[in-house]
């Protein structure tokens, strides 16, 4: 990826709702299934395009942060990604399945919180945290950790996984 397309330049985690979750620790879907309708959705956004509609982002002693208001043109190829399932048990001794992501995607530094907001709400499957991985070394750093989560497998603290325990598009 980083040889040919110039790497992954986002860290993505997607943690599931109490929804998503029972119907990931009941059996009913996985964590691949829950994720495939995010990651279908994000590459439409990339391929065609989006609005940053110049939202409120957030409210801060009572005043507006308003978003840009640009529209960010249809890139020309497809959405590069890989993904790492987890599930480990909480502090409650509950499961606790959610997903990290490498994306190469990166949007203008102005727009990161127009964007980030979106992508949140594509999820929509509880909360989605991005963070910008700032140089291409940083970028190999997430794929160790990424890659350090897919040889524990069931032995370490990563948990049971039923289906796909990684992707990539």
């Amino acid at each position: 990826m980083a040889a040919v397309k110039g790497g992954f330049t986002t860290f993505l985690t997607l943690t599931f709702n109490s929804e998503a979750r029972e119907r990931i620790i009941s059996g009913d879907s996985t964590i691949g299934a829950e994720c495939s309708r995010f990651f279908d959705a994000a590459s439409k956004m990339y391929q065609r395009g989006w609005s940053a509609d110049g939202a409120v982002l957030k409210t801060e002693n009572g005043f507006d942060c308003i978003g840009a208001t640009d529209f960010i043109e249809p890139m020309g190829d497809k959405l590069d990604y890989l993904w790492v399932a987890e599930a480990p048990k909480n502090k409650q001794g509950e499961v606790n399945p959610h997903c990290h992501v490498l994306l190469r995607w990166q949007v203008e530094p102005y727009l990161f919180h127009d964007w980030a907001k979106r992508i949140e709400n594509l999820w929509g499957q509880g909360f989605a945290n991005l963070q910008r991985i700032k140089s291409a070394n940083a970028a190999g750093g997430y794929l160790l950790k990424a890659l350090g989560y897919l040889t524990k497998g069931e032995k370490a603290d990563q948990g049971e996984i039923k289906g796909n325990r990684y992707n990539i598009s």
